[in-house]
């Protein structure tokens, strides 16, 4: 009769130890609520197309690196086929 009163007992302490390690673990940060931020203002205003793109020129800019100049259609198109097809595009397709 002793036995399974130890067992809930046992069950009981290792579930409240349990509990208290959930509640100390911090929140995930997908649960946070979602805050603006200003994006941090830079030498070159050209560049940056959108929000995203100030915070990664700023970044670019502490580390004293400068965005590449935009490509060609053809190099577009030659990136698109690599990435589509894997392979290089032959001449007639560019």
């Amino acid at each position: 009769m002793c036995r399974p009163f130890a067992i809930l007992f046992v069950g009981l302490c290792l579930g409240s130890i349990c509990a208290a390690e959930e509640a100390a673990k911090p929140k995930p940060w997908s649960f946070e609520p979602i805050r603006s931020h200003e994006p941090p203002a830079q030498a070159n205003s050209v560049w940056p197309k959108g929000r995203i793109d100030r915070f990664l020129l700023a970044d670019m800019e502490k580390a004293g690196l400068k965005p590449a100049p935009e490509a060609d259609p053809r190099t577009l198109l030659r990136r698109l086929w690599f990435d589509l097809v894997g392979l290089p595009p032959t001449f007639e397709a560019v």
